[in-house]
């Protein structure tokens, strides 16, 4: 087990790493009028969230791949994410987080980014442009490249899944194929 808890920390690590908010936040702005209301605090923790919760779908995915069937290793990590949300300035982060990734798991693997991307939308008080066209192609457009950042993202988290177990099995931490780490080596 402390092996696997060392295993998801390690990953979670990696996930703090990889920001790309500054990027974004200046790419919204720059082509969403209705984007430039919202706070850059507010869009912080938001993107901070769905970041999280898309990390949290990637072990679970990558939990699978790897054959790791069991409930617990696949929801370990989604454990260690939920500790960091102990203190009372993480509250909103975690809302955040709980409601991206319930409305993930609504609607599936087909859906999972336009889910993503509406929620974080909705939780960031935006709507559909109604009065200009000009805003409506701007928003399929900026839609469209969170889409592909989300995807891209996700291949990212992948393959630092796949990494960390490669350094955990080099360094002899953790080798899966040799039993399920919650009940010891076979």
């Amino acid at each position: 087990m402390t092996d696997l808890i060392s295993f998801a920390r390690g990953f979670l690590a990696r996930v703090y790493e990889e920001q790309d908010f500054k990027n974004v936040d200046d790419r919204l702005r720059a082509n969403l009028k209705s984007f430039q209301s919202v706070p850059k605090e507010k869009f912080a923790a938001e993107f901070l969230a769905a970041k999280l919760a898309l990390a949290c779908r990637v072990w679970e995915e990558c939990c699978r791949e790897e054959g790791l069937q069991e409930e617990e290793t696949q929801k370990i990590f989604l454990k260690i994410v939920m500790q960091c949300f102990h203190s009372s300035e993480t509250v909103t982060i975690a809302e955040a987080f709980s409601e991206y990734l319930y409305a993930t798991d609504l609607e599936g693997e087909a859906k999972f980014f336009p889910a993503l991307i509406g929620r974080l939308f909705t939780r960031l008080g935006l709507e559909r442009p109604k009065d200009s066209d000009a805003e409506k192609v701007s928003m399929v457009g900026e839609l469209g490249m969170l889409a592909a950042l989300f995807e891209g993202m996700k291949t990212f988290f992948g393959n630092e899944f796949f990494e960390v177990l490669s350094e955990h099995r080099l360094r002899g931490l953790w080798n899966p194929s040799e039993g399920d780490p919650q009940r010891g080596r076979t």
